[in-house]
């Protein structure tokens, strides 16, 4: 991403500088809205090394899950002058396609509070989020990870499966599993065009075990989730599918997870290209590379662990024909 900074609004700040041998100014490390100073050396003149952050934060989960009002938090700017932190500026980023990685395809707003001392977000959804916060002079800058949870409780029963297959006319099947189905009474399926807001579909009622299901989609939205109804009255929600209507990559899963001796990718491409892959340790050492030939539209394509110990790993993808963002999975070896 490129930008022009001579066509941006940007308020810049004047210092006081004097010529002189490294007479010359620097922003603190840390974020924070102080500058570092180094004076001309001479004699036995020392640097100005700075000061301590004008301004730490806590955050606070006041609402952890979307229920009734929705999830919110508070941040706690702790400073000894808010008249040159407030207003606070924050930049809100929710991860639409679930896959940990904030980039251009997330949803992200931005926002201004001006009642020291606390930042307050409220009406959040379900999902996981980063918000960075900023001072009135655009510095002081934090960053906090946090997840809002769905309301719904736990149900006796197991989601196994939730995929899409794309087909040749750019149709979709949509199709689940579960493990227990006579549990489930109802599963309404649920579309948005967001990611965020989602409206009903259509319901499946049956007093039959409903295991395994498919449904057909001739002119699909962009995401789609299932909502699960047991017995007792209690729902569950599905992770959230995205259709990938725009013909770009789409990488639906990894299975099995935790896995014993291969993982299979589930991928669609819209043209045939080489996928390369580097599993990472916990500890960020890579533990295994290779590459995989995809062919344009649906694959499943197996990858070898055999030889890895068992422990907790990362697998990184990237893609050799597409601007598309290397997708990442965390996995379990057995």
């Amino acid at each position: 991403k490129t930008f022009n900074l001579d066509a941006m609004s940007i308020n810049y700040e004047v210092l006081g500088m004097s010529t002189g041998k490294a007479n010359s100014f620097a922003r603190q490390v840390d974020g924070d809205c102080g500058w570092v100073k180094t004076p001309q050396q001479s004699a036995h003149a020392t640097n100005n090394t700075g000061s301590k952050a004008s301004a730490t934060y806590d955050l606070t989960l006041l609402q952890t899950t979307e229920c009734n009002t929705g999830g919110s938090i508070s941040i706690k700017v702790n400073a000894s002058n808010y008249s040159t932190i407030f207003p606070m500026d924050y930049t809100l980023a929710y991860d639409v396609d679930k896959n940990f990685i904030f980039d251009f395809s997330d949803q992200y707003t931005y926002g201004t509070d001006n009642t020291a001392p606390t930042v307050d977000v409220k009406n959040l959804i379900a999902g996981r989020y980063n918000i960075t916060v900023a001072s009135v002079l655009g510095c002081d800058l934090h960053t906090f990870p946090f997840t809002i949870l769905s309301c719904f409780g736990t149900l006796p029963v197991q989601l196994l499966s939730f995929n899409a297959r794309r087909f040749s006319d750019n149709s979709y099947m949509l199709t689940w599993q579960t493990n227990a189905a006579t549990d489930i009474v109802k599963v309404v399926l649920e579309q948005s065009n967001d990611g965020g807001s989602f409206t009903y579909t259509t319901a499946f009622e049956s007093d039959k075990a409903l295991k395994k299901y498919s449904y057909a989609l001739s002119n699909p939205a962009k995401f789609y989730r299932l909502v699960l109804y047991s017995k007792d009255g209690k729902a569950i929600l599905s992770p959230v599918l995205n259709l990938n209507t725009d013909n770009t990559i789409q990488v639906n899963k990894i299975w099995p997870n935790p896995a014993r001796n291969k993982l299979v990718l589930d991928v669609w491409v819209p043209t045939n290209q080489i996928l390369s892959y580097t599993i990472y340790t916990l500890q960020s050492s890579i533990a295994a590379q290779g590459k995989l030939n995809a062919a344009t539209g649906n694959n499943e394509l197996p990858l070898s662990i055999e030889n890895l110990p068992a422990g907790i790993y990362q697998l990184v993808v990237t893609f050799s024909q597409s601007m598309t963002q290397p997708i990442v999975f965390r996995f379990v070896k057995q």
